[in-house]
């Protein structure tokens, strides 16, 4: 536990950092950075994918797992703004109820 005291002293001055620059006016060119990084995150989520897992949990009246559902598909965007959803092998399942 001797670091701990460091991370503390870290963390406590980061958060003061934050809270002093916080204070000030973002200015005008700030603002222009942002809004410029802002529309090439937009042109980058035209063409983007992404992983979605969904699990479900069968629980018994302890609290103790049972069963399960589990599904795994990648989303997509197309440049023409379109999403699709394609799935990654088939579900698992083996739920009780």
């Amino acid at each position: 536990m001797r670091g701990a005291p460091h991370h503390l002293i870290r963390v406590c001055l980061l958060g003061l950092g934050a809270t002093v620059l916080g204070a000030q006016d973002p200015g005008p060119e700030l603002i222009r950075e942002v809004a410029a990084k802002a529309s090439q995150f937009k042109a980058a989520r035209d063409h983007y994918t992404y992983r979605q897992t969904v699990l479900f949990l069968e629980l018994d009246e302890r609290g103790a797992q049972v069963g399960s559902y589990r599904e795994v598909r990648d989303i997509i965007f197309t440049p023409q703004k379109e999403r699709s959803e394609v799935f990654v092998g088939r579900p698992e399942m083996n739920l009780k109820n």
